[in-house]
C-alpha cells in the first residue's frame, strides 16, 4: 500500500479522518468500524471496508466472547456456591443442637406432678427419668410479727433504741428521737436500714386501736427469723412503746353510746394477755347502778369468737377493784354511774402473726422414711436434677412427680436437621442435572466440588456409629432413611418410639449417642465431661492416670467437744468464718444444750443460712476423736475454710488459728502407651491444647487420695455420633481460612480476575489492530485516488493528442 501512496509523488490530501476512541467495552459481538468512530466505504476502490475490517478482527473478537462466556459461567458458579454455603451454614446450626456434648436436646426433660395443688416440678437437662414420690408436711413461711394496736399511723411512740436481727445476720440499731417518734417513723427507719425486714402499717378495720406495725422477714425459713431487742422507753405520757416480743392488753375503749359517769379501766400493758391470738372483748351493762354505792350491778362480756363469755357483778365495795374476765384480762370501774345498754371494748394482742417455718417433705412411709426441710418452698436436687415447687401442704396425700424425656424438643431438632440437609442436597441436585429437551446442563453438572459435598454428606448420614448399640447405630434404625435422590425422609412413628424408649432394645440414651459425641468410662469415679468435635482419639480407649486426687478445704477443731455443750445467747453463741474466700460476718448459734452431733448440725445450719457466704455450703461433722470438722463442699485450690473469731470458738473446740485449703486433681492421659499432659482444676482434668490426641478432652474425677495408684485408674472411650461427624465435615467445608468452600471461592475469584485481565488485554490489542487497518485502508484509498487522477490526466492528454493528429491529417 505504501508504494501506492508514493505514485507520482501525490499527497494524501484526501485521506479520511482515522482517529479512534479508546473503547475497552467487553460487550459481546464484533467490534464494527462505527464502534471506533470510523465509517466509510471505498471511495476509489468501491470496497466494503467495514466488513473487511470486521472479518479481519473476527478471530480476536471470538476469543474475547469465549472469555466473557467463561467469566459469566464463573460468576454463576460463585452465586450458586454462595447459596450452597448459606445452606450448609444453616445445616451446621441445625446439627449443633443435636451434636452438643452437654445440654443438647436429648438431655431435655419434662416433669409433671400428680397434684398441682400441693406441688409442681421442673427437671433440668440430664435428670434421670422416673417417678418420684413424697408428701408435703408443711410450707416454708417468712416470720411476721406485729405491734399492739394504735389509733393512727402517726400515734406517738416512746424514744430510745430499737434493734432487730434476721437469723444470724448483723444486728441493726435504730434510734428513735423527736424526729421520728411515731409508728410510721419507726416503720420508715426499719425500711431505710435495708436489712432483710419489711415494715408496714396495717389497718385491721376495727373502730379503735386498729393500726399495727407489721414486721416481715424478707426470706422464709426458721434461719431467717426476726429477733427484736426493744430498748425504747416504757409507755408514759401519751407515748406507747410498740411491743413485738410479748402479748399486750389494750386500754378499755367506751362505745359512742356510753352515758355513764363511771370509767372502765383495763389492766393494760405487756405480758398480761394469755390468749392464743388477737381478740376483742365486748362488755355490755345489763343492769345499771352507781358503782361504789349499789349492789347487783351486772355487765355481760363476750370475745370475738364467742368462746369466752360471762358476767361481772359489782357490789357497793367494788369501786376500783379489778375484776377478772378471761385470758388474763381484768377490768375495774371508778365511782360513778353505769347505764344499762352502755358498751365498751378491751383488746388483747398477740405479736406472732406468722411464725418462721421451713418447708418439710417426707420420702416414704416406713421406719426408714426420710424428712427433708428447706428454708424456701423451692426444693432442689432432693431428686437429682428435679426442682420441687411446694404450693400446699397435706401430709396425708402422696405427690408423684414423673420425669420423662422431652421427646418433642428432640423431634423438632431432628426434623430441622433433616429439612436443612434436604435443602443442601435438593439445591445441588437442581443445578447438576441435564435437560434432554433443551439439551442444557445445570451449572453444577460434572462439578467436582458439588459432587464432593454430596458424597461427604451422604457417606456420613449412611454410616454406622462405632461403639453404639447396633440396634440404634445408624439413622435408618430410628426411622430416617435416604431417598433415591440423596435426600432424607423421616418415619415419625419409628422416630417417636425410639425417642420415648418404646423401641425394643433401644433406649433414649442410645438415640442420644447416635447423634452426639460421647464418652464411656470404665470407672464410675471418672466421668466423661466434654471432647471437641475434632478430637483425634475416637474409638480408642484413652487411659486416665490420676496422680493427685482433688480434695476439699477442711478444718478440724483443735480440741474435742464436751459430751454436752450449752450455748447461751450473748455469751458463747457467735463466731466468724471465711469459706472459699467469702467472709461470713457474725454466725449466731441458737441457744440450747447440745450433744456433739446436735451441735454439729446446729453449726452447719447456721453456716449454710448465712447470706454473706453466698451459697458456699459447708458440711459439719464430728470425727472419731470428738472434734468438729468443717468442710467446704467445693473441691480444689479455691476450696478454703478459715476460722475467724468469736465467743463461741472455745465451746466449739477451735482456737481461731485453724485453716484448710483443698487441692486440684492432677494427672495425664495415655493413648496407645503415649502420655499426654493434662491440667487440673478442682475435680476437672483437661487435656492440654498442644496434645496430639487428647487436646480439649475433659473428664471429672471423684477419686479419693486412698484410691490413687501408680497405674491408670480407668479409661474413657470417645464415640462420635452422626451429628458430631457431620459437624466435623461441615467445619472442614466452612472453615473461614482453609475450608473447602473458602478455597473454592478464592479460586473462582482468582479465575474471574485473570479472565477479566485477559479480556482487557485482547480488547486493547484489537483496538490497536483496528486503528492500523483503518489507517492502511485510508492510505490505500488515497493512493487509488491519486492513480485514478493520473489515469484521468493521461486519458485527457491522449485524447487531446489524438484529436490534434487527426486535424493535421
Amino acid at each position: 500500500m505504501s508504494s501506492l501512496s508514493s505514485i507520482g509523488g501525490l499527497s494524501s490530501a484526501n485521506t479520511l479522518n482515522t482517529s479512534t476512541s479508546n473503547n475497552s467495552s467487553s460487550s459481546p459481538g464484533l467490534i464494527g468500524l462505527n464502534d471506533s468512530g470510523v465509517s466509510f466505504q471505498g471511495l476509489a476502490s468501491g470496497l466494503n471496508t467495514d466488513q473487511i475490517v470486521q472479518a479481519l478482527l473476527a478471530p480476536q473478537q471470538q476469543e474475547i466472547t469465549n472469555l466473557q462466556n467463561q467469566q459469566n459461567a464463573i460468576t454463576q458458579r460463585e452465586t450458586i456456591y454462595s447459596t450452597i454455603q448459606a445452606d450448609l451454614t444453616a445445616l451446621q446450626s441445625a446439627v449443633n443442637s443435636l451434636s452438643s456434648t452437654t445440654n443438647n436436646v436429648f438431655d431435655g426433660r419434662t416433669a409433671t406432678s400428680s397434684n398441682t395443688n400441693l406441688a409442681t416440678a421442673s427437671a433440668s437437662n440430664g435428670a434421670p427419668p422416673g417417678v418420684y414420690s413424697f408428701k408435703v408436711n408443711s410450707l416454708a413461711q417468712a416470720q411476721e410479727i406485729a405491734s399492739q394496736g394504735y389509733d393512727s399511723a402517726n400515734s406517738t411512740i416512746t424514744q430510745g433504741t430499737f434493734q432487730f436481727q434476721v437469723g444470724s445476720g448483723a444486728v441493726n440499731t435504730i434510734t428513735i428521737d423527736s424526729t421520728n417518734d411515731t409508728l410510721q417513723g419507726l416503720a420508715n427507719a426499719i425500711n431505710n436500714a435495708n436489712a432483710g425486714v419489711t415494715a408496714s402499717i396495717i389497718n385491721d378495720g376495727s373502730s379503735s386501736q386498729s393500726y399495727h406495725l407489721l414486721l416481715t422477714s424478707n426470706n422464709s425459713g426458721t434461719a431467717n427469723a426476726i429477733t427484736i431487742t426493744n430498748n425504747l422507753a416504757a409507755s408514759s405520757s401519751g407515748a406507747m412503746r410498740p411491743e413485738f416480743n410479748t402479748t399486750y392488753i389494750g386500754a378499755a375503749v367506751t362505745g359512742s353510746n356510753w352515758s355513764g359517769t363511771s370509767t372502765p379501766t383495763a389492766n393494760s400493758g405487756s405480758g398480761n394477755y394469755t390468749g392464743p391470738g388477737n381478740d376483742t372483748y365486748t362488755f355490755t351493762v345489763t343492769s345499771g347502778g352507781t358503782v361504789g354505792t349499789d349492789n347487783g350491778i351486772t355487765l355481760s362480756y363476750t370475745d370475738s369468737t364467742g368462746a369466752h363469755t360471762g358476767t361481772i357483778t359489782l357490789n357497793s365495795g367494788d369501786a376500783g377493784v379489778l375484776k377478772t374476765v378471761a385470758q388474763g384480762i381484768q377490768v375495774q370501774f371508778n365511782a360513778g354511774t353505769l347505764v344499762t345498754g352502755d358498751t365498751f371494748t378491751i383488746k388483747g394482742f398477740d405479736p406472732n402473726v406468722q411464725a418462721a417455718a421451713d418447708a418439710s417433705i417426707t420420702l416414704g412411709s416406713g421406719s426408714g422414711a426420710m424428712t427433708i426441710t428447706s428454708p424456701t418452698n423451692q426444693i432442689q436436687n432432693v431428686f437429682n436434677g428435679v426442682t420441687l415447687n411446694l404450693v400446699g401442704a397435706d401430709p396425708t396425700q402422696t405427690v408423684n412427680v414423673t420425669v420423662t424425656n422431652n421427646t418433642q424438643a428432640a423431634t423438632t431438632a431432628i426434623t430441622n436437621f433433616v429439612n436443612a440437609y434436604n435443602a443442601v442436597v435438593g439445591f445441588i441436585n437442581q443445578n447438576n442435572t441435564y435437560n434432554p429437551q433443551t439439551q442444557q446442563g445445570g451449572i453444577l453438572l460434572g462439578d467436582f466440588q458439588a459432587t464432593s459435598i454430596l458424597n461427604h454428606l451422604g457417606e456420613t448420614v449412611t454410616s454406622a456409629v462405632a461403639g453404639v448399640n447396633t440396634l440404634a447405630n445408624n439413622l435408618a434404625e430410628i426411622g430416617i432413611t435416604v431417598n433415591a435422590d440423596g435426600t432424607l425422609s423421616v418415619n415419625n412413628d419409628t422416630l417417636n418410639q425410639a425417642l420415648s424408649g418404646q423401641q425394643s432394645g433401644v433406649s433414649a440414651e442410645d438415640v442420644r449417642r447416635l447423634f452426639v459425641q460421647d464418652g464411656q468410662t470404665s470407672n464410675n469415679a471418672i466421668q466423661f465431661v466434654y471432647a471437641p468435635d475434632n478430637i483425634k482419639a475416637v474409638g480408642t480407649p484413652i487411659q486416665v492416670q490420676i496422680t493427685q486426687a482433688a480434695t476439699q478445704g477442711s478444718v478440724t477443731a483443735t480440741n474435742a467437744l464436751a459430751p454436752s455443750t450449752t450455748i447461751t445467747s450473748g455469751s458463747n453463741d457467735t463466731f466468724t468464718i471465711t469459706v472459699n474466700g467469702h467472709a461470713s460476718g457474725p454466725i449466731v448459734l441458737a441457744a440450747g444444750t447440745y450433744t456433739p452431733q446436735q451441735l454439729a448440725q446446729q453449726v452447719q445450719s447456721a453456716l449454710n443460712a448465712s447470706a454473706q457466704l453466698s451459697g458456699n455450703q459447708v458440711t459439719v461433722g464430728v470425727n472419731s476423736n470428738g472434734q468438729l470438722v468443717l468442710t467446704s463442699q467445693t473441691y480444689g485450690s479455691n476450696s478454703t475454710v478459715v476460722l475467724g473469731s468469736g465467743d463461741a470458738l472455745a465451746s466449739l473446740g477451735f482456737t481461731g488459728s485453724e485453716a484448710g485449703t483443698g487441692q486440684d486433681v492432677a494427672g495425664s492421659f495415655l493413648v496407645n502407651g503415649v502420655s499426654e499432659p493434662a491440667t487440673g482444676k478442682g475435680q476437672i482434668l483437661t487435656g492440654n491444647s498442644t496434645n496430639v490426641h487428647t487436646a480439649g478432652l475433659v473428664v471429672s474425677s471423684s477419686l479419693t487420695p486412698a484410691q490413687i495408684t501408680n497405674t491408670p485408674e480407668g479409661s474413657v472411650t470417645i464415640t462420635q455420633g452422626i451429628g458430631a461427624q457431620i459437624s466435623n465435615v461441615l467445619n472442614q467445608m466452612l472453615d473461614p481460612v482453609s475450608g473447602q468452600l473458602t478455597v473454592l471461592e478464592q479460586s473462582l475469584q482468582t479465575q474471574a480476575s485473570n479472565i477479566g485481565q485477559s479480556i482487557t488485554r485482547l480488547q486493547q490489542s484489537m483496538q490497536l489492530q483496528q486503528a492500523q487497518l483503518l489507517q492502511e485502508f485510508v492510505q490505500m484509498e488515497s493512493n487509488l485516488a491519486a492513480i485514478q487522477s493520473v489515469s484521468n490526466a493521461l486519458s485527457a492528454s491522449l485524447t487531446s493528442f489524438t484529436s490534434s493528429s487527426s486535424n493535421k491529417g
